[in-house]
């Protein structure tokens, strides 16, 4: 009943939770129409992610999950079903699961609940790190899945894209937003760019980020000749002054800029040979591919990573 095309959006969606069996970590659904079935986990006939994507695969369905490398409930990427699938959640209240603390993560996965909620309020002690190794996104697109990027809450207090840091347990960090590239606010407009993974995620500032790699946009799939030149392009608004650009390709900076400024327009080429940095074949993918993304640093804090760009060689 909220929802107003061109004015304000809604999707109906459920979380699928499986606490008692660590690696299948949760799945949020969600669905074009209001007339989409809720699949329990507990129940013997969906008690598996494949189960689930099963079911899910005839319908209008996106599946996101989520907090991938908290150790209460990760995701160990065994399994998964791209017709579905088709995004990943990289931050939330419970932080980054993009990478490790280790490997420079800014916002490690953490959880509050061996402490005294009270003390770490009152105190201000960070809550203790809950990684879970497996279950990092880039664990994930190292095994060739091919998944956009969301930002997300998890606060269960219903009020979506707040900046007040609450809930039980006591997390050290406030909601993500997802930013997504549509031509119109309306359902099937927004739905339809979630599909080709045309969005990005911020750790909750509303910035504007844009990447492309030879002209396809974040979320792309696309084959070239393996002596062509790959040029990668970037276009940024900060609601901070942005302090750092990373252009990651298959998982390690390629490349570092500091614009130091609102706005910025960036413009790389890859110079290294196709076929000496791409990587094999995976059941997810049939052929050698790089991937590219950007991870955007402001300087109060804030980030945001587009989604990744797929390229093949032909």
């Amino acid at each position: 009943r909220n929802y107003k095309p061109g004015v304000f959006t809604t999707f109906l969606g459920y979380e699928w939770a499986k606490w008692r069996q660590n690696g299948d970590g949760d799945r949020n659904v969600y669905y074009l129409r209001d007339d989409g079935e809720l699949y329990r986990s507990e129940t013997g006939e969906y008690d598996r992610p494949n189960k689930l994507f099963e079911a899910l695969k005839e319908q209008d369905s996106i599946v996101i999950p989520h907090h991938t490398a908290y150790e209460g409930n990760f995701c160990d990427w065994s399994q998964h079903d791209p017709r579905v699938e088709r995004l990943v959640e990289i931050y939330s209240v419970f932080g980054s699961s993009e990478r490790s603390a280790a490997q420079g993560n800014p916002y490690p996965v953490r959880t509050g609940q061996s402490h005294d909620p009270r003390w770490l309020r009152v105190s201000g002690e960070k809550p203790e790190l809950a990684e879970y190794p497996t279950g990092f996104v880039q664990e994930c697109l190292a095994r060739g899945w091919r998944v956009g990027f969301t930002g997300g809450g998890d606060k269960h207090c219903s009020h979506p894209g707040d900046e007040v840091r609450s809930g039980y347990p006591p997390l050290d960090y406030k909601p993500g937003l997802t930013g997504v590239w549509s031509s119109n606010n309306n359902r099937e407009k927004i739905w339809r760019s979630l599909r080709d993974r045309r969005c990005y995620a911020t750790t909750g500032a509303r910035m504007i980020l844009r990447i492309s790699v030879n002209g396809h946009p974040m979320g792309s799939e696309f084959a070239m000749e393996k002596d062509e030149t790959r040029s990668i392009d970037l276009t940024a608004s900060g609601t901070s002054r942005i302090g750092s650009v990373e252009l990651v390709r298959n998982n390690e900076v390629l490349a570092v800029e500091k614009p130091n400024r609102f706005d910025a327009k960036l413009h790389w080429t890859d110079p290294e040979p196709f076929d000496s940095v791409a990587l094999p074949s995976t059941v997810w993918s049939e052929k050698p591919y790089i991937f590219y993304y950007v991870r955007v640093g402001q300087v109060d804090g804030e980030m945001g990573w587009s989604s990744p760009v797929w390229v093949e060689m032909e």
